[in-house]
């Protein structure tokens, strides 16, 4: 999908949503829980590590309300590049909170 080549484990799930556990595989793009991501993985965002559920719609700084959960999301609503590496990201973007590139 990006051109690049990785080997498997098949513990990829374990780390599958921006380095945490998935909740669950993806059945035909549908997820019982959370939300279907590139990887066919159901992730409680669709980009980046949760920071938890919404306390009545409201999330700490850098994140917001998606499906209940806490979700990363980059200033001015700019696409995240990917997910962090040990807090290192690539193409001249910073780790931000919730383990995303912006």
């Amino acid at each position: 999908m990006t051109g690049l080549c990785c080997t498997t484990t098949g513990n990829e799930w374990d780390v599958a949503c921006g380095g945490i556990r998935a909740v669950g595989s993806c059945n035909n793009g549908v997820c019982s829980s959370g939300v279907c991501t590139a990887s066919n993985y159901c992730c409680e965002c669709p980009v980046g590590r949760s920071a938890g559920p919404c306390n009545a719609g409201i999330c700490p700084g850098g994140f917001t309300c998606t499906n209940g959960y806490c979700c990363p999301q980059c200033p001015n609503n700019v696409m995240p590049f990917g997910a962090c590496r040990n807090g290192i990201c690539g193409g001249g973007k910073t780790c931000q909170a919730g383990n995303i590139c912006c």
